[in-house]
């Protein structure tokens, strides 16, 4: 019963994640500022997750919102006050979570405005999912 419940929760995370995923791609644009898109972000998670104040463990965001901007890979995240831009010739890889009871779903994809990129982020794309069908149990993927 505990799996069932947990895997019910996950599935809700994943719907959830998903909804983001396309609210981000209806709404960011050039010069927003990093700190006001990782705060859309939550704001939207709260939202969808019913996010309870009194209990915040209970549902909500996973971690702070990732916003890597360029040549910084991974794990990036504005801090109070930061006045950054997103500029149209930026690569921005945006990671985010969604927790339901400690059952997090985190994803992350990359995003551009200028079409001068989109060969390395289908390559990136195509490589990613030709690795994912690959994978076995016990199998190495460094």
């Amino acid at each position: 019963m505990k799996d069932e419940c947990n895997l019910d929760q996950m599935k809700k995370g994943g719907i959830i994640h998903y909804e983001v995923n396309k609210y981000i791609n209806s709404i960011i644009k050039p010069n927003i500022k990093l700190f006001d898109l990782a705060n859309i972000i939550e704001n939207k998670i709260n939202n969808l997750t019913c996010h309870n104040t009194k209990n915040p463990l209970e549902c909500g965001i996973a971690f702070p919102t990732g916003l890597s901007i360029n040549n910084c890979v991974a794990h990036w995240t504005p801090k109070l006050g930061c006045n950054r831009l997103l500029l149209e010739d930026d690569v921005i890889k945006i990671d985010y979570g969604v927790h339901f009871n400690g059952s997090i779903i985190d994803s992350a994809f990359t995003f551009c405005f200028n079409q001068k990129y989109k060969p390395l982020l289908e390559s990136s794309k195509t490589s990613t999912e030709i690795a994912i069908k690959l994978a076995r149990p016990d199998m190495l993927l460094s």
